[in-house]
């Protein structure tokens, strides 16, 4: 069973198919969640990530995106909601539905923007691991159901590293070539052994180990049971994948995975398999698809634990799964860096037809000095537009609701002054989200501009630009783009 909920949204005992669920979700103390007392219970708050967690009883809670809640009164920030506020079974299943479709044309577009060089800022590594597919209304599946179909068709094209490993012996019988050296230090006196060494090709890579540990992962998601060992059945994957495919896949669950060494020193295993990846003798599209699947496993094993809180006792219990092995069955996205790596996706999109145009993203520049000419303030918009090799625009990425341009915070707008005023520019865009019901009103109700003047008289003209999340489509009616 799946309960599916949205960020910024209250969680009671009561919305839960089994009411220690939620007991063993407030004891983890996620840093994603949020527990309050409210209205005389405990209460879960879900803040602004994403993901899947698995449950002890087995089910699944899936926090998906919300963009179309109402506003609170003189705010930009989404009111919080509980399941039962004021919607019908068929409302909650279309915006369900609504939500799981362009949450994946978001994590597809962005996979599809290799060129965009996203730092740690920027969902964490999870820029090239998706290879884009068509989406349709249709597209509906849970978040891990998805994650595992988009692995699994990467897995079936990709074929794993094989190296030659060397291995020496000492035995009466001569594989390979004779360690002259060593048969002279070792066998001068026993004529009937041979010290040789000889190649053999292998599988258990660095990089294979990885792909394979993220995919038992994902395995253990897509069954929504952890309380049994997870083997995807054959004719399941004939079924979604082909004959071919399926076996393809089938050969990465004889192979080893990460120790538990490699995986407390994540970072560096990944940039070992990386280096390996580089060095192999594959084809240019084995390589393509390699660094896809390898970045994909990487964000999966690194974003599978959420940090806990300090003090946090978990109780053994031998009948059921230990809560440890549990807490590490959950991932979670961070939607302010998503939708951040989105929209410049998106707007490199606009820009990529005409080469005068260079869009260049967290470009850090100094912006005040000490008396000696030191750099003590740096500014990083999102992204900066170069026009000929030179700042033309700047935009700012913001993961949150604006009605109109008197909802624009003054912090916002300090924000953006301060970056034109570093790059010396006269235009600023604020990206941001809105939905169809907003995208069905008149332009100006949430397209506006506004100009203000800079200390160094510049005028500085503030364009908002909202970015249609289930059409993933920049407005820019009113802007001049070129």
């Amino acid at each position: 069973m799946i309960l599916s909920v949205f960020e910024h949204q209250w969680l009671k005992k009561a919305d839960f198919a089994c009411p220690s669920d939620f007991d063993w979700l407030i004891d983890q103390e996620f840093s994603v969640m949020s527990v309050s007392r409210r209205q005389g219970q405990w209460q879960l708050l879900t803040r602004q990530y994403i993901g899947v967690v698995c449950l002890p009883s087995g089910n699944l809670l899936e926090i998906l995106p919300k963009v179309t809640g109402a506003l609170s009164p003189n705010t930009s920030e989404l009111n919080t909601l509980t399941p039962s506020d004021n919607h019908s079974p068929q409302s909650q299943s279309r915006q369900i539905g609504e939500a799981r479709a362009w949450l994946q044309q978001m994590l597809s577009d962005i996979s599809g923007f290799s060129q965009i060089d996203l730092s740690p800022k920027s969902l964490n590594q999870a820029s090239h691991q998706l290879q884009s597919a068509e989406l349709t209304a249709s597209s509906t599946l849970p978040l891990s159901d998805w994650l595992y179909q988009e692995f699994a068709r990467l897995l079936a094209q990709y074929t794993p590293i094989q190296q030659y490993v060397s291995h020496q012996q000492n035995s009466s019988q001569l594989r390979g070539k004779l360690i002259l050296s060593e048969q002279l230090r070792r066998n001068a006196h026993l004529p009937h052994r041979f010290f040789s060494e000889h190649q053999s090709l292998a599988r258990d890579s660095i990089s294979n180990r990885l792909i394979t540990k993220a995919w038992q992962q994902l395995l253990t998601l897509y069954t929504h049971d952890s309380h049994n060992p997870v083997h995807h059945s054959p004719s399941q994957l004939q079924n979604t994948l082909g004959i071919s495919a399926s076996s393809s896949i089938r050969q990465w669950s004889q192979m080893p995975a990460l120790t538990n060494h490699e995986m407390s020193q994540m970072n560096q295993s990944y940039h070992q398999a990386q280096k390996e990846l580089r060095a192999a003798m594959i084809s240019a599209e084995q390589r393509r698809l390699g660094k896809q699947i390898l970045s994909l496993a990487y964000w999966i094993l690194a974003a599978r634990t959420a940090p806990p809180g300090f003090g946090v006792h978990l109780a053994a219990d031998t009948n059921n799964i230990s809560s440890v092995n549990l807490a590490r069955h959950c991932l979670f996205i961070n939607m302010n860096h998503a939708f951040e790596a989105w929209s410049s996706a998106k707007v490199s999109q606009l820009y990529q037809t005409d080469s005068r145009y260079q869009v260049q993203y967290q470009a850090a520049k100094p912006w005040a000095f000490t008396e000696n000419h030191q750099p003590c303030v740096t500014v990083t918009p999102d992204i900066l537009i170069n026009f000929e090799h030179k700042p033309h625009h700047i935009a700012e990425v913001k993961y949150k609701r604006i009605a109109n341009i008197a909802q624009l915070s003054a912090r916002d707008v300090y924000q953006l002054a301060a970056y034109a005023d570093a790059y010396r520019v006269g235009e600023a865009w604020l990206i941001y989200p809105i939905s169809s019901s907003q995208a069905a009103l008149p332009p100006s109700t949430h397209t506006a501009s506004l100009s203000i003047t800079l200390a160094n008289a510049q005028v500085l003209k503030i364009y908002l630009v909202p970015l249609w999340v289930e059409a993933g489509q920049l407005m820019i009616e009113n802007i001049l783009v070129y």
